[in-house]
């Protein structure tokens, strides 16, 4: 059954050329249908993180090494420690947020809008809305490292026009 019209392979193009690679032995007479189509997706992934970012993988992975002992690393931290080190905390407090808020040009903690926002922030929104949020107004859905109680996060009023949509400067970030 031909269901997606397409095989286990790849169309890559080196210097111009195109060229179909196989994700697996006989890929190329393979469809992919609905009883393989997690195989060809895992496969296809593989391909495009191992295969193909292999040489720039390997190049990072030997100027890393050259910084950090990665023997010492592997002893002192496990993988979920290490992600979390370098993408953040996964768990987001936005109340930590509110906290670290800097108010200006006519807001405060206790002005009713500031209010309305925290309010709706933390109690009506589900944490997807929230990471909307703070992409929105820093240009990315994950917190600093040491996590939101220690971001720049200001809230100012547009003192030209105070009927101004919400707007947000994320070079800042």
């Amino acid at each position: 059954m031909e269901a997606l019209c397409r095989t286990f392979t790849v169309t890559v193009e080196y210097f111009g050329a195109t060229k179909e690679v196989e994700l697996k032995e006989g890929g190329s007479e393979i469809y992919v249908d609905k009883s393989n189509v997690e195989e060809f997706v895992r496969l296809y992934i593989e391909y495009e993180f191992e295969v193909q970012c292999a040489t720039q993988l390997n190049s990072f992975r030997k100027g890393f090494e050259r910084l950090v002992d990665i023997n010492l690393v592997k002893e002192m931290i496990d993988q979920d420690e290490l992600e979390t080190t370098i993408c953040g905390p996964q768990e987001l407090d936005f109340k930590d947020l509110r906290s670290a808020t800097v108010y200006a040009e006519g807001f405060k903690s206790d002005s009713p809008m500031m209010k309305w926002l925290w309010e709706i922030v933390l109690e009506e929104w589900d944490d997807k809305q929230r990471r909307v949020f703070l992409a929105f107004s820093t240009g990315s859905k994950r917190a600093p490292v040491s996590g939101l109680k220690n971001m720049k996060f200001f809230i100012v009023r547009d003192k030209d026009c105070v009927a101004n949509l919400p707007t947000s400067h994320t070079c800042f970030n």
